[in-house]
């Protein structure tokens, strides 16, 4: 019998180097954060359509290899936790949590012994470049947080503030630069509107669509 060579074309070629651990879970990563970055921040499309597209690649790298489903979940509890220390202000403890999580789940994310162990300097690089990001958020939220306490009432009602997420009726609003919980008075507002301030009770404002 005659033994005949295939080689893979450029499709197949491009599908086999990414059934690779550390290719797979950087996939995994971009595709988190896309996602993370899009629902923090609804409108920017860009992030989001990245996020997609690794995703989709992640997923089939991780079905080509060996994964262990429980490093899976922590992975993505921990850009839950993540996305929930944006929107729920822990001043990091649900970073804290988080980066444990993403820790503990990346070094069991594959089973097969040392073959398909990920590199724990890309685990390292992975985890640290989160915290980085996350302490800067939280520095930015608490100095946020300050100057809210001392603005005057009197300065904020009457102006105008932007929709960052849909209040139905409560959500979020951006007015000079600053993230503030809202609610609407009359009905649901989208992203991007304008609002009108018409109160605010503490850290709490409550506006009309413009």
């Amino acid at each position: 019998a005659t033994i005949k060579e295939v080689k893979m074309n450029w499709v197949e070629d491009f599908l086999y180097a990414i059934a690779d651990p550390n290719i797979a879970y950087i996939l995994l990563s971009l595709a988190m954060l896309g996602l993370m970055v899009e629902i923090t921040n609804p409108g920017l499309i860009f992030p989001g359509v990245v996020g997609g597209i690794c995703g989709l690649l992640a997923f089939y790298s991780l079905g080509m290899l060996p994964v262990n489903y429980a490093g899976v979940l922590l992975v993505v509890l921990a850009f839950g936790l993540f996305i929930a220390e944006v929107f729920t202000t822990t001043f990091g403890l649900f970073t804290a949590g988080g980066i444990t999580s993403l820790v503990i789940g990346s070094l069991i994310l594959f089973k097969g012994g040392p073959l398909f162990q990920i590199n724990p300097w890309l685990i390292a690089i992975v985890s640290i470049s989160i915290a980085a990001l996350f302490a800067f958020v939280i520095n930015r939220v608490i100095k946020a947080h300050r100057h809210q306490a001392t603005t005057g009432r009197e300065e904020l009602v009457g102006k105008t503030a932007i929709v960052k997420v849909a209040l139905e009726p409560e959500g979020t609003v951006f007015f000079k630069g600053e993230r503030w919980t809202a609610v609407s008075e009359k009905g649901r507002v989208e992203p991007g509107e304008e609002v009108i301030i018409t109160k605010v009770d503490g850290l709490k404002l409550y506006v009309t669509k413009k």
